[in-house]
């Protein structure tokens, strides 16, 4: 087989000549062989004979000249048994001292194992690790699916876990050939492979072949796909939309999610049934109307139902409202429609609103200050029931997750708050190890049961599956009008929406729970006259420390800057 058809090639490190080197050293001259070649270090043992806790100076060393080499990463044997003190000393020392990429061998069904490792190394970027899966045990008939069936068993969690490690490659013991079934999910996951014979690549490429085409039809349903897919473990910084203006391509993003613009109009058409058959122009204002989708969502609801609106655009972005003002020339709009510059809660309308429309949420429904800004502006919308708002209802939710990437990215970001932050993800190698549950709920159908949206709340989590708990991903509810709703929440999710990803709020140290075990996590929301901010912990049964304690770290502007 010629070497150009591999990703790379596992060449064994035999001290002390280490002569598959010395031997043809015009072979290192070409700079891709330097990046494609991974040491393994070989004493001339049957493979998987040696016990690395007592040859852990012989490796050491081997890594040693695999760095004179150049060579990018050394495949390393597994931990044999526990403890193995000398060899997990040995690996820190690589990965922490000499800066190796280790790639650690690790038997697929003992992940506590490499828990224990890596927890050893301190979570080093440079420690990775390859699932040996034995040729000759299949994963069950369906698992292909593997990450998003719904089907839970232990088989499908064992794989679900090790996918959000930082998998570097997938070994398969044996010549024997691998099932579609086991290579599945990997191939899914863009995992690369170590193989002990050219015909198991063979079917490598048969299963890339059609997790291929699979892909590119899912493309031609949903084009957003593509966009998205660079985003997979993404940390980024939740927006401020109160405080900040949005750039045009925010707007452009989020207009590329037509599932919500036509729940949006799907709910404006039922709300504006109810005026069907009268002669009075039906109020609908727009909060926050960007680059108008709602408001094309309003008109076309209304000349749906055959009834007359007056819309009103209101928004506050000065470089918004000239592409507002341009549509509307452009498309025609008119008197039907009127563009207001100016901030929701202070305007001053010439009339009531028979409908309030606007989609203020984010990833954590609240986190965008959508209650505050709705609440503030009900003062324009007539009383209930002849006055409705969309969305009248929304509650996030939240779950303990495992992600060794997302907590990796969080950890290597140089800000002494990045643990009291929290972020937008878009949450792909995650394990989810509990139900989601509800955490705050707000409603703007009339007049509210708490005095202002500050929300404490404690949440005991049954936990499903052993696991290590990185952190909480923060999802929502959304209730438009009827039985129109939206939701993003793991498992429940409206199909393919696309506008938010999921709410991550991290631990500074992350908690090893079990399976039958309760976690109690506190989540608290709280506001002064300038900001906003989230504080959260666990509680127990491992406490960790209060997170963003008074929003000294992280916070929700209240006020307007631009």
């Amino acid at each position: 087989m010629a070497f150009h058809e591999l990703d790379f090639c596992c060449v064994p490190l035999r001290p002390p000549s280490y002569g598959y080197f010395t031997s043809s050293p015009a072979l290192l001259r070409n700079q891709a062989w330097c990046k494609q070649l991974v040491g393994r270090p070989d004493f001339g043992d049957e493979v998987g004979e040696w016990d690395p806790e007592l040859r852990f100076q012989e490796i050491i060393d081997a890594v040693a000249y695999a760095a004179h080499q150049s060579l990018p990463s050394v495949l390393l044997p597994a931990v044999r048994r526990l403890p193995s003190p000398r060899y997990a000393r040995a690996l820190c020392h690589i990965t922490n001292v000499m800066k190796i990429n280790v790639w650690l061998m690790n038997p697929v069904t003992e992940w506590a194992t490499w828990n224990w490792v890596r927890t050893l190394c301190a979570h080093s970027p440079l420690l990775g690790v390859v699932p040996v899966l034995p040729a000759n045990v299949t994963t069950p008939q369906g698992a292909r699916n593997v990450i998003d069936s719904e089907e839970i068993t232990p088989e499908r969690i064992e794989i679900r876990r090790w996918l959000t490690e930082p998998v570097r490659a997938v070994y398969f013991q044996g010549s024997a050939s691998p099932s579609y079934h086991q290579l599945y999910p990997f191939v899914q996951q863009r995992c690369r492979f170590i193989l002990q014979d050219t015909t198991q690549l063979r079917d490598v490429r048969a299963v890339e072949k059609v997790v291929s085409q699979e892909r590119e039809r899912q493309l031609e349903e949903l084009p957003i796909l593509a966009t998205l897919e660079g985003f997979r473990d993404v940390i980024q910084n939740p927006l401020q939309p109160l405080q900040d203006n949005l750039e045009s391509q925010a707007y452009e993003v989020f207009e590329m999610d037509t599932v919500k613009y036509a729940e949006y109009e799907n709910a404006l058409t039922l709300a504006m049934e109810q005026f069907k058959g009268t002669t009075e122009v039906v109020i609908v204002m727009v909060l926050g109307a960007g680059r108008g989708p709602f408001v094309r969502a309003s008109l076309s609801a209304a000349q749906r139902v055959g009834i007359g609106v007056k819309v009103y655009a209101i928004e506050k972005n000065k470089h918004a409202v000239l592409t507002l003002r341009a549509m509307a020339a452009r498309e025609g709009w008119g008197p039907t429609v009127e563009i207001v510059p100016n901030d929701v809660r202070t305007w001053q309308p010439p009339i009531l609103a028979n409908i309030m429309v606007s989609e203020l949420l984010g990833s954590f429904a609240c986190n965008e200050l959508s209650p505050e800004c709705v609440q503030g502006a009900m003062r324009l919308m007539c009383p209930p029931p002849r006055g409705v708002c969309i969305p009248y209802q929304y509650s996030n939710t939240l779950c303990p997750v495992q992600s060794e990437n997302v907590y990796a990215s969080v950890a290597a970001l140089h800000d002494a708050s990045k643990f009291d932050s929290p972020y937008v993800v878009y949450l792909h190698s995650a394990l989810y190890l509990a139900a989601p549950q509800e955490c705050f709920v707000f409603h703007h159908n009339g007049p509210q049961d708490l005095p202002d949206f500050d929300r404490d709340k404690t949440i005991a989590f049954p936990i499903l599956y052993d696991g290590l708990v990185h952190g909480f991903a923060g999802e929502f509810n959304c209730s438009l009008f009827g039985p129109h709703r939206l939701t993003t929440v793991r498992g429940q999710e409206t199909t393919n929406l696309c506008s938010w990803f999921s709410y991550f709020f991290p631990l500074k140290r992350a908690i090893l729970v079990k399976q039958g075990q309760t976690l109690t996590v506190s989540m608290a929301r709280f506001n002064n006259s300038c900001k906003v901010w989230y504080e959260w912990a666990v509680l127990g049964p491992d406490p960790s420390e209060m997170h963003n304690l008074g929003g000294v770290h992280s916070s929700i502007g209240l006020v307007l800057t631009h």
